[in-house]
């Protein structure tokens, strides 16, 4: 659980509550059916290669290596695209930490000095502080930093629930539908919130007991039962809470009037703050291994420093391009986490399965692939035609 909590009661308000709560629900099953698909199957690689273990790229590659002589061709490229959407879903997640910091601060602000600055100001101030995260290159140093950045987190998401549920009205005031063109916006921020498949197979290949992941005590199952429970009871809550008032990131509809919501504006920002290395990490270190044995022994490491300095403000660029949490949200929902927690496990399972499958199998693959589509064509639509109506159509003050 992560950032995706303080926008999820934005995509109640674009779904209704009650389609909020019964495709949550819908969601959370496909994310974790995908994820045990994703597990098993590389287990079955793992004995077919005789290796004790291979990671989400690996796993891709070779489920097609192994598979039937016509698609083995295709191999290398199946790798490559789970490596670029790797990237592309990482790069996503600092560049919303820098909008939910900007935005916090920037509201902060006006509220003590009432001068109004447009967020790209405060984005280009966190400059020098994202830039001093993103050069950390050794994670035993990340990892402390991301234990308070949760302590950080979870306290300023306590204090939230509380004004969230503090004279909440009915559930039954507010919208029980939204309309079908909201509904994509919905359907990405779930699905950026739920899907954890990048981390799966690292998990499970340094768990003492991997074969409890998704079997005897199944972890998987219930770690996605309680994300699930989490996302969908605080998004459904904000909404409840706030209504048609309800924000991009929730702890903009504190009061900011208040010393405890003026405390979680300065606590989730920060925490967010100390986790925009480990968030970044994954990024650089793909690009890396592609690169590294093109460049001289004697500049390696100046050149991967270059390329962690670069990363960094390739996300601050997009950031000031589109300050907006919703369309950023729904990019990075609708083509990285779905092709990467939809398409590519199931996939994997028809190539590793055929040509033995049950026909039931293979429909439930093909329902999963047009789940993917579905995601993918509506979320990309919106986010874009929402980029297009704020950036483009009328000139936005600097």
């Amino acid at each position: 659980m992560g950032a995706g909590l303080l926008a999820i009661s934005l995509g109640f308000k674009m779904s209704g509550l009650a389609v909020g709560v019964l495709s949550g629900v819908v969601i959370a099953v496909a994310c974790t059916h995908c994820c045990t698909l994703l597990v098993n199957n590389s287990r079955v690689l793992c004995k077919r290669l005789r290796v004790p273990s291979l990671d989400f790229p690996s796993t891709v590659e070779a489920a097609f290596l192994t598979g039937h002589s016509r698609i083995r061709r295709y191999a290398r490229a199946c790798r490559f695209m789970v490596n670029f959407m790797l990237c592309f879903t990482y790069l996503g997640l600092p560049i919303i930490f820098i909008v939910v910091i900007s935005t916090s601060v920037q509201q902060l602000v006006q509220h003590y000095t009432e001068y109004e600055l447009n967020v790209r100001f405060y984005i280009l101030m966190l400059v020098p502080f994202v830039m001093a995260m993103g050069m950390i290159r050794d994670l035993k140093w990340l990892v402390p930093l991301s234990h308070a950045s949760n302590s950080l987190f979870l306290t300023g998401l306590s204090i939230t629930m509380y004004y969230v549920l503090k004279d909440a009205p009915s559930p039954l005031t507010v919208r029980q539908y939204g309309s079908v063109s909201d509904y994509p916006l919905y359907l990405s921020a779930m699905i950026y919130g739920m899907e954890n498949i990048g981390v799966i197979l690292p998990v499970e290949n340094t768990m003492r007991h991997p074969q409890h992941l998704v079997a005897g005590r199944n972890v998987l199952v219930w770690s996605m039962a309680i994300i699930a429970f989490f996302y969908i009871f605080i998004g459904a809550a904000g909404f409840v809470a706030f209504g048609e008032a309800t924000r991009e990131n929730i702890i903009l509809n504190l009061p900011i009037a208040e010393p405890a919501a003026q405390a979680v504006k300065v606590v989730i920002p920060l925490g967010v703050l100390l986790s925009y290395g480990l968030q970044l990490y994954v990024v650089p270190v793909t690009l890396w291994s592609g690169l590294h044995h093109r460049v001289p022994d004697a500049r390696k490491d100046a050149a991967y420093n270059l390329l962690r300095a670069g990363t960094v403000l390739f996300t601050v660029v997009v950031a000031l391009v589109v300050p907006n949490l919703r369309p950023v949200l729904a990019l990075v929902g609708a083509v990285g986490f779905s092709s990467l927690g939809l398409l590519f496990p199931a996939t994997v399972d028809l190539v590793v399965s055929w040509p033995g499958a049950s026909a039931l199998r293979v429909a439930k693959n093909v329902l999963i692939v047009l789940f993917w589509l579905v995601a993918l064509l509506s979320g990309t639509y919106s986010a874009l035609l929402e980029i297009r109506d704020t950036y483009f159509t009328e000139s936005q003050p600097l």
